[in-house]
Formats: structure tokens, C-alpha cells, sequence
């Protein structure tokens, strides 16, 4: 459902500010109903207004729920695109 109403939102939300929402909503049910704890440190070192670039090593399954639950930026993905063709082969 959260998925369904971000992809409906990019109609008329160009900044993503909906949709990024929805992924941090996403991301917190995931992490609450699994019983994941949280714990952020370094926040007050990052300056607000300014961009910043945080990678994840996605040692777990729970990489990118966690950033996006617990970093206060509007954040956007990137992967590589070997992955979307590994992806895309596996299927087949």
C-alpha cells in the first residue's frame, strides 16, 4: 500500500517529500514488527542543509531500512547497474 501511494504521489510531487514519507513509514513498520533496535550515533555532527552521501555495505537485509528510518535527510538510491542485471538474469 505505501508503495502504491508513493508511486501515485510522483504525479504531483516532484520534490519526493511524499514518497519519502511512505519509505520511512515502510521502513519503520519493518523494523517494529521484526524487533530490530536502532541506535544512531554521530547525528549531531552532520550539518544541517547540507548534502551528504552515506553508503551502506548491505552486510544485512536491514541496511536500508535503518537509513532511512534513522537519518534525517530526504535520501535518494543508487546501485550499480551490474545489479539490476543480476537481478533481472535470476529471474530467469
Amino acid at each position: 500500500m505505501l508503495g502504491a501511494a508513493s508511486i501515485a504521489s510522483s504525479l504531483v510531487d516532484r520534490r519526493g517529500r511524499f514518497a519519502h514519507g511512505c519509505a520511512r513509514a515502510w521502513s519503520w513498520l519493518i523494523l517494529k514488527t521484526t524487533g530490530v533496535e536502532v541506535t544512531v550515533e554521530g547525528l549531531s555532527r552532520l550539518t544541517p542543509d547540507t548534502t551528504y552521501i552515506f553508503v551502506a555495505n548491505h552486510q544485512s537485509h536491514y541496511d536500508t531500512p535503518v537509513v532511512f528510518s534513522s537519518l534525517p535527510y530526504q535520501l535518494r538510491i543508487i546501485a550499480k547497474e551490474s545489479l539490476a542485471r543480476s537481478l533481472c538474469s535470476a529471474g530467469t
